[in-house]
């Protein structure tokens, strides 16, 4: 991890320089460059995907979010980012599925619990859903599993 990191500090420090300054393109360049230099370094990785979500690209930092889990599915970071990411997504660009990049939230080796917000806004986009739910939580989860798989809404 050693010759890694002290080839990663220079591009990371630059970015966030860069960013300091307002700079947010150079930021992105730097990181990218970064990125294609060293695609199994997940921390370039999540640095490069956070400057795009920082700059308004979170459609293009999702499939480098992926790609980082892919490289290292521990980089809680990634995780975190992805997930709220994709929860922004679902509550502003709702297209009445669970968008397919979610997929990565039910991986083994991927840890599960920051998906849960994103979980908690797809439930919230569905009536019988987000219905079961505040049953659950008002009158038992038992009723509202009972409710929810009785329901013919």
């Amino acid at each position: 991890m050693g010759r890694r990191s002290e080839s990663r500090a220079p591009a990371i420090q630059q970015a966030r320089e860069a960013q300091a300054r307002g700079d947010v393109d150079r930021a992105i360049s730097i990181l990218g460059k970064a990125a294609e230099a060293n695609p199994n370094d997940g921390q370039i990785l999540y640095e490069y995907a956070w400057a795009l979500v920082r700059s308004g690209h979170d459609d293009a930092a999702i499939p480098v979010l992926i790609y980082s889990l892919g490289v290292e599915p521990l980089l809680r970071a990634s995780v975190e980012l992805l997930s709220n990411v994709l929860k922004n997504m679902v509550i502003t660009k709702w297209e009445g599925r669970i968008p397919d990049e979610l997929a990565v939230a039910f991986r083994e080796d991927v840890d599960h619990q920051p998906f849960s917000k994103t979980s908690l806004a797809i439930l919230g986009m569905h009536e019988p859903l987000s219905a079961a739910y505040a049953m659950g939580r008002d009158r038992g989860w038992n009723a509202a599993a009972k409710w929810f798989l009785c329901s013919k809404e």
